[in-house]
């Protein structure tokens, strides 16, 4: 209930035609992704299996989603992508 009237608020940007409900779902499936991403370098356990740059993709929709310069501030920041765009 606390989401309903301002979720679209808060994520401006996010695809007009998406519910609230489907905004939901997906803000909490890719928080949840990011999570356990964080949790198995935390672990040290092994993330090569991942497919990391749809990861980073969706991470990049959710901030999009809130703020169109922070996504572009990120983008110009971050340093990652360099390495998994590396051929073997």
């Amino acid at each position: 209930r606390l989401w309903q009237p301002y979720i679209k608020l808060e994520f401006p940007n996010a695809p007009a035609a998406m519910t609230v409900q489907q905004l939901r779902i997906r803000i909490y499936t890719v928080s949840d992704t990011v999570r356990q991403l964080r949790n198995r370098i935390a672990h040290h356990e092994p993330i090569f299996d991942l497919d990391l740059i749809a990861v980073y993709e969706t991470i990049e929709e959710i901030i999009g989603y809130r703020c169109l310069d922070t996504l572009a501030w990120m983008r110009r920041a971050e340093t990652v992508t360099n390495f998994l765009l590396v051929d073997p």
